[in-house]
């Protein structure tokens, strides 16, 4: 006989017996249940460290399509785009470009996903695009 001890959520335990092939059933799935667990916790800190490079990456895009605007000196086409864009659009704009704020900190900012955010920032980036291009 083996004896399994259960803790519940208010702290308290109770001891159980069981049969040495049911308390090995059990032990087996403990363990599976705490590989699992840290397979996942491996997973989301993979996935946090993947988010993290992509945020710099689309900064840096970002940082550089502005240099590429600014270097064409089409500062007045662009206030003109810019103008075009809806107040939420605008707003992305100033804080990916000019305040140079993460996409995963505007996530957050709106209750977004990072690819909600990043996708509207595509969007937008489309239009200036589109914008600037009927300017030239």
């Amino acid at each position: 006989m083996k004896t399994i001890n259960y803790t519940f959520a208010d702290s308290t335990i109770n001891t159980v017996a069981v049969s040495n092939e049911l308390g090995e059933i059990i032990a087996n799935m403990d363990k599976e249940s705490h590989r699992m667990e840290r397979r996942e916790t491996r997973r989301h800190c993979s996935v946090e460290l993947a988010q993290k490079q992509l945020d710099v990456i689309a900064v840096k895009q970002s940082t550089d399509l502005l240099t590429d605007l600014i270097t064409r000196d089409d500062l007045a086409d662009l206030n003109n785009a810019i103008a075009k864009l809806s107040q939420e659009q605008r707003q992305l704009v100033k804080k990916v470009f000019f305040d140079g704020q993460a996409l995963k900190d505007i996530a957050l900012e709106y209750g977004l996903s990072y690819q909600a955010v990043q996708s509207r920032l595509n969007v937008v980036l489309k239009s200036l695009r589109k914008s600037l291009n009927n300017f030239s």
